[in-house]
């Protein structure tokens, strides 16, 4: 059996430092704990930074607790024990790159050195191939982003979008595909407004509040069955955008602090260069700046770039972005005029929906104060007449059997001999 080598993590890594993994990896299946996730992606950026094949990397725990932030936190090294022993028990289903099937394998096998402040981790040789020499179909992100999120959940899908924002800013993605990805399928496979409440909407605001996504959805039905949920759009932009400011915008972006300024001087520009750009692009076409600085990060990640900020500067001056012929163009127009027509009849709907509701709750109350009012024998003269508006049988008879004068089913019959005998129109009350 051949010996793997042990590679110390002796290349720091900054608050630059991206780490890019096969999108097959990305949306494979499987599910971690927050700090098991962490480790995880840690080792594949010590990896990735040594340009090493090896399987076994050391990770220092106090220089992980420094760079996501949890340097205060007295537990850490008890729960590294921890950690290390349910990570070892953790298995993935990733798409083969071969052959596109479902294989299973081990995520990682993880080992505390009591005594030493460090975590020996052996990556698993099956996964190699989706986190070294990457050509093609991956997806780089900026490691500090994604470990000082707060949940696994927020950390996968913000992975998640990050790999698919090349198709545009719509992303849908089924119901039962984001089950498997986040590996909660057996949780809730039959409880989607759980879903909803505690992971997806969770997670978005923590994408929203912590990164460089602004991210909201919708809940699409089912096409088989309506009263289903069956997928979900997200609609991703960019969350440090630079807002179009009316009248004197060079003069506010040169004087004012923006996050794409603080972007651009992360990635090793000037204060005053960085405000300068953001000045003459940031209003105009703030997606320059981000396309740039995205991509400049995507090709440190492969080491395709030898000087990174003069790239920057010139690709942001002269613009790099590939020119789209006058087809993507209209095609890409039409997409977003669809996207946006979509989300205004679905805002169209929500606000029908809410409208309706509402004037529902308000009858139901005017009603409620109506009927307990009735004295026995006026209560049973409204249950003859409202029993005589029911065209059928079959409902004069159920109702007779059991009167319900709030039933929604009988509302409005109820409504009609209130009409007749009080003069009270329920459904015109505000």
């Amino acid at each position: 059996m051949e010996r793997m080598l042990l590679v110390p993590a002796t290349k720091p890594l900054d608050e630059f430092s991206v780490v890019a993994r096969h999108n097959n990896l990305i949306e494979a299946q499987y599910f971690a704990t927050l700090q098991e996730q962490r480790l995880f992606l840690w080792a594949v950026s010590q990896v990735q930074a040594n340009a090493s094949s090896a399987q076994v990397v050391t990770v220092s725990i106090a220089e992980l607790a420094r760079f996501v932030g949890l340097e205060k936190n007295a537990n850490i090294y008890a729960q590294m024990m921890e950690i290390t022993d349910r990570v070892s028990s953790r298995k993935i289903r990733i798409k083969n790159l071969e052959n596109g099937e479902f294989v299973q394998s081990n995520l990682a096998n993880a080992r505390y050195r009591r005594g030493t402040g460090v975590v020996e981790i052996e990556i698993s040789q099956f996964l190699l191939p989706y986190i070294l020499k990457l050509q093609k179909n991956f997806t780089p992100v900026e490691l500090k982003t994604v470990l000082r999120l707060g949940s696994f959940h927020a950390m996968r899908i913000y992975d998640f979008l990050k790999s698919r924002m090349f198709r545009g800013s719509g992303i849908e993605a089924g119901v039962a595909e984001l089950y498997q990805i986040l590996g909660v399928a057996d949780k809730y496979q039959s409880r989607f407004n759980n879903f909803r409440q505690f992971v997806l909407e969770p997670a978005c605001r923590e994408i929203n509040d912590g990164t460089d996504l602004d991210v909201s959805f919708v809940v699409l039905a089912d096409k088989k069955n309506k009263r289903r949920a069956g997928s979900i759009l997200f609609t991703v932009g960019k969350g440090c955008a630079e807002p179009v400011v009316a009248g004197g915008a060079r003069d506010r972006a040169m004087a004012e602090p923006s996050p794409l300024v603080g972007r651009l001087v992360h990635a090793g520009l000037k204060q005053e260069e960085a405000a300068r750009l953001v000045a003459d692009f940031g209003a105009s076409d703030p997606q320059r700046l981000t396309w740039h600085l995205d991509e400049m990060r995507r090709k440190l990640g492969c080491g395709a770039l030898k000087n990174p900020v003069g790239w920057l500067r010139a690709g942001i001056r002269t613009d790099y972005r590939p020119a789209a012929t006058p087809l993507e163009r209209e095609l890409g127009e039409k997409q977003q005029a669809r996207e946006a027509a979509r989300l205004a009849k679905q805002r169209v709907l929500q606000r029908a929906e809410k409208d309706e509701a509402t004037q529902s709750k308000r009858i139901e109350a005017r009603l409620a104060t109506l009927v307990e009012a009735l004295t026995a024998a006026e209560r049973e003269q409204w249950i003859v007449a409202v029993s005589g508006r029911l065209q059928a049988d079959v409902m004069r008879q159920a109702f007779l059997k059991k009167p319900n004068l709030l039933s929604p089913a009988y509302r409005k019959w109820v409504a009609a001999v209130a009409l007749e005998k009080t003069g009270v129109d329920v459904t015109k009350v505000a």
